[in-house]
């Protein structure tokens, strides 16, 4: 016969558990003798059945401790803080997936391919929303304000794979190939979606060799956030945005910018006069955090910006 317990005062399912057993492998099998979920609040007085286990579910030191000290565990009225985890961060790289001069063969070929560095929470749509259009055009005929050309993923590409391939036929110019998203369309360059309807994109300006197919500069900001403190209401993140160095002199001076209207915080106070760090407190939430960047060639010409975001979940 199964021996029965009563709920103390403030004590949750788990609360029991612990009482009784001494560890919270223990709880699965009195859920289900009990016929409850694990998460019950009970109301102090409610009788529970307590079955016998192997000794495999039970910590005999911790129960002994807990009834040699009289210790009640009561955290039901305990409400734990809150964290806050990044959801889906793009990262991604340029690889050249075709050799030869692109005025030669008449078009770059390249992927757009996710690094170790990308993180998704929850699964991603099997699907890329929208058409992922990059523009691009020879630096020097962009600086001349000629209209670039357009292009489309070269195939259709299940979203999971994290890759895009894209051929970009070869416009003449002497100056290196420029390859952009236009930041007013709805979708970007790469544009993710997860399963639980959270959406980010990276939208690099991409520079390339005119003789080769090889990726000179990848330029976009990153973003890292750390958390400072929580309570039970809100979290603290410090976020620091950054810049990788650039090769080429045209690109090297150029402007970051937060781009959602969340990153309304204040000066980190142990660095407070670097606009590249920013400390925000948020509540319970899910929050869509990017950096755009501008690059510009003093006195002859601004650029196609690049942009970057990432979802965080406060919960």
């Amino acid at each position: 016969m199964n021996k029965k317990v009563k709920s103390q005062p403030n004590q949750s399912v788990l609360d029991i558990v612990l009482s009784e057993y001494g560890t919270l492998e223990a709880g699965m099998q009195f859920a289900l003798i009990n016929d409850i979920p694990l998460s019950t609040l009970p109301a102090t007085g409610a009788e529970y059945s307590v079955p016998l286990l192997s000794v495999n579910y039970i910590d005999a030191a911790t129960v002994d401790q807990l009834r040699k000290n009289n210790n009640r565990i009561g955290t039901k009225g305990v409400v734990p803080p809150l964290t806050c985890v990044i959801t889906l961060k793009p990262v991604m790289e340029v690889i050249p997936n075709v050799a030869g001069a692109p005025h030669t063969i008449g078009y770059y070929s390249y992927d757009f391919k996710a690094t170790g560095d990308f993180v998704n929470v929850f699964e991603l749509l099997p699907a890329y929303p929208g058409d992922n259009i990059v523009k691009y055009l020879t630096e020097e005929l962009y600086v001349f304000g000629y209209v670039p050309e357009a292009s489309p993923p070269d195939a259709v590409t299940s979203m999971p794979v994290k890759s895009i391939p894209y051929v970009l036929a070869w416009t003449t110019g002497l100056g290196y190939m420029m390859v952009w998203s236009d930041l007013a369309a709805p979708v970007k360059t790469v544009t993710f979606r997860d399963v639980m309807g959270n959406e980010a994109y990276v939208a690099p300006l991409i520079v390339l060799d005119n003789v080769s197919q090889a990726v000179i500069e990848y330029l976009a900001a990153n973003m890292e956030v750390e958390t400072v403190s929580a309570t039970s209401n809100v979290v603290t993140v410090r976020v620091v945005r950054s810049h990788t160095s650039i090769f080429i002199d045209d690109f090297e001076h150029y402007t970051m910018e937060w781009l959602d209207a969340a990153i309304t915080g204040t000066p980190d106070p142990d660095d407070p006069l670097n606009p590249d760090k920013v400390i925000l407190t948020l509540p319970a939430g899910i929050y869509t955090l990017g950096v755009k960047t501008t690059y510009t060639f003093p006195g002859i010409a601004i650029y196609p910006p690049s942009a970057f975001t990432m979802v965080l979940e406060v919960a």
